[in-house]
């Protein structure tokens, strides 16, 4: 059994015997799914508008923040995370199924957890301000989730070339020390 799913186990034991359902229902914990940054979704089995939510710790790489209910969903769900599309198939030619269209020209305010991106989207140069203070790890994932550029820097504001990177939707992530800080999306074009 790999690293991640051990932990996983672990997490769904301890929920199970640390959460107490609404009156009239049960404690379960039935399918989970994992994003880019390192937080897991975990469905109900019975019909809620919510999912439990395991994120990373704030001061050590290795304690998670477990909140019950703490995604509210716009409607009731069943023993399932809802659809969300994989994109990062990326585009297939010739096919009208799981393809990508880009239209338009409106720049997108890109801030999340701390991190400021602009422009968006980019065309040769991103620029990032940072509300991290001391050393701290920037990592560019593709779509795919393949790292292809890492930066150590202490700086708050940093510029980040991306004329050799191909067109598409790429993510950045700060980390110190293992621990997740932020991230943030960007469309290269």
């Amino acid at each position: 059994m790999s690293h991640t799913a051990l932990a996983c186990e672990e997490a769904l034991r301890a929920l199970r015997a640390s959460y107490t359902p609404p009156s009239g229902f049960g404690a379960s914990f039935v399918q989970m799914y994992r994003d880019p940054f390192g937080r897991i979704y975990i469905a109900p089995q019975a019909s809620e508008p919510y999912l439990h939510l395991i994120g990373p710790g704030d001061n050590e790489p290795d304690v998670a923040r477990v909140a019950f209910e703490g995604l509210r969903l716009p409607r009731r769900i069943q023993r399932t995370i809802p659809h969300y599309p994989n994109y990062a198939l990326g585009p297939l030619a010739g096919s009208a199924c799981d393809t990508l269209m880009i239209t338009g020209n409106a720049l997108v305010p890109s801030t999340m957890a701390g991190i400021r991106l602009y422009p968006n989207p980019a065309h040769d140069l991103i620029r990032l301000e940072m509300e991290f203070e001391g050393e701290k790890q920037l990592n560019l994932f593709n779509a795919l989730g393949q790292a292809v550029y890492s930066l150590h820097t202490s700086s708050a504001s940093v510029e980040i070339e991306l004329s050799g990177l191909a067109a598409g939707l790429y993510f950045i992530q700060a980390r110190r020390q293992g621990r997740l800080l932020g991230g943030v999306k960007f469309l290269k074009r």
